[in-house]
């Protein structure tokens, strides 16, 4: 008996938080330096099926409408040229986000909490920083395109964005914008994990590095990419205006660059993209400038700014779409499983 009291007496007594201790474990290692956990806070909050639905639909609209996109770029002949590639490399940024971060998100906002890995809740905001930098930097790409087109000689186009060229900077845009998540994620200037704002995974508003990483990093790639495309698409807008009088009938030819209807057109398009990306993105950056800890806003304005957010990803296929006669006969194509007239689609061999 004796013995049996001495072992009684050497065992931990069973509680509460030893039986979930893997749920204790991220709140309390938060004040722990050397945990790789620290950036997740387990929570538990009421569902929300309504944000939820939101989420689940763009998963759904975003990861197909992008899969199309890629398909149509590898398969179409005709789709083959630097401006697709820009776009085949957005819609991959744009697959990866609508994949992973929205149909994750829609389950944990309607489980009322996060019931996975904290690593993955890691990774979600490494998506989603890596998603939205690298259409920052291919919307610029794509300005570039367009400028470089609109405004200069066919020669000068094609020396700066040949095939070689093109792939070269996309892989650099792909190279930047993994550069953009290191010092979060790997030099804890900034955390990725648990947003107790809007209930899902992004960042950890609560390190106050996290503030000054965003607005310092990705801030300053928001600066220099905007401030391309306004002056890229101004300076597109002028020399339109200017080819548009100097082809009228009754005036006398003069040798001015006129630009191709075509190419307007396919500029126009790709304004909208950029807008439509600016539109969608603005929202949450705004107020989460506005509000660092995300405390003083009611929270259901993060969450809906966090929706309109995700569009961005699932909107594209949308626009492409509508805009571009191409992309509609490929797309026409692949749905209905038979080539049609003019369509250009040539299988590539694997």
């Amino acid at each position: 008996m004796a013995v049996n009291g001495t072992v009684a007496s050497s065992t931990p007594a069973v509680t509460v938080d030893n039986l979930f201790s893997n749920e204790t474990f991220y709140v309390t290692n938060v004040t722990q330096p050397f945990t790789t956990t620290s950036s997740v806070t387990r929570r538990e909050f009421n569902p929300n099926p309504a944000a939820s639905f939101f989420f689940f639909s763009l998963s759904i609209i975003g990861t197909l409408g992008n899969l199309l996109l890629i398909l149509a770029f590898v398969l179409t002949k005709k789709l083959r040229s630097s401006l697709s590639a820009f776009i085949t490399s957005m819609a991959v940024s744009d697959l990866i986000f609508a994949a992973l971060y929205d149909s994750l998100s829609a389950h944990e906002l309607s489980a009322g909490g996060w019931v996975f890995q904290p690593e993955l809740c890691k990774g979600l905001g490494i998506i989603t920083v890596l998603s939205g930098s690298h259409s920052l930097i291919s919307s610029a790409l794509v300005a570039l395109n367009r400028y470089t087109l609109v405004t200069k000689t066919s020669t000068v186009y094609r020396m700066f964005f040949s095939p070689v060229k093109t792939t070269i900077m996309i892989v650099m845009a792909w190279t930047i914008s993994f550069l953009m998540v290191t010092p979060a994620a790997f030099f804890g200037f900034g955390a990725f994990g648990y947003n107790v704002a809007t209930n899902t995974c992004d960042f950890v508003v609560s390190d106050p590095s996290t503030y000054v990483y965003f607005f310092t990093f990705p801030g300053a790639l928001v600066v220099v990419s905007n401030f391309v495309c306004i002056t890229c698409y101004f300076r597109i807008f002028m020399t339109v205006r200017k080819s548009a009088k100097k082809s009228k009938p009754n005036q006398q030819p003069k040798m001015t660059l006129i630009v191709p209807l075509k190419v307007v057109k396919e500029t126009q398009h790709m304004f909208i993209i950029y807008i439509s990306f600016l539109s969608t993105t603005a929202p949450y950056s705004l107020l989460y400038a506005a509000d660092n800890g995300m405390d003083d806003i009611p929270s259901t304005a993060f969450v809906v700014a966090a929706i309109i957010y995700a569009c961005n990803s699932s909107l594209n296929p949308i626009i492409h779409t509508w805009k571009n006669r191409d992309y509609r006969r490929a797309f026409r194509a692949f749905l209905c499983c038979r080539k049609r007239r003019n369509t250009a689609l040539q299988v590539v061999p694997v």
